[in-house]
């Protein structure tokens, strides 16, 4: 069985000059966070421009979330079909991968 490369993509968060994060707060990656902003305990920062959204909000998150394409960012991988999930290391249900060493 061959074992397919995967090239590491880019996948940083900018913050701007003087910004912060509080504790537990989370910059989703792909995000430009401004100059001068900052992110409240255990909020969110997703998307460039960054918008940033309490924790409760998991609807808008997601909204802005998903096309930031984390999967495929990270892993290199797609998101799984509808009502598919993903198992260990990005694998689809029922279909084992192994990973690249």
């Amino acid at each position: 069985m061959a074992f397919r490369q995967v090239t590491p993509r880019r996948t940083v968060a900018d913050a701007g000059t003087r910004s912060e994060v509080r504790i537990d707060g989370v910059v989703q990656l792909r995000t430009a966070l401004p100059a001068d902003s900052m992110v409240p305990i255990g909020w969110a920062a997703v998307g460039d421009p960054a918008r940033i959204l309490p924790p409760g909000d998991h609807s808008e998150i997601w909204e802005v979330q998903k096309e930031l394409d984390f999967p495929g960012q990270v892993f290199g991988l797609g998101r799984p079909g509808e009502g598919r999930k993903r198992g260990p290391f990005g694998a689809e249900e029922g279909k084992p991968v192994r990973p690249c060493i």
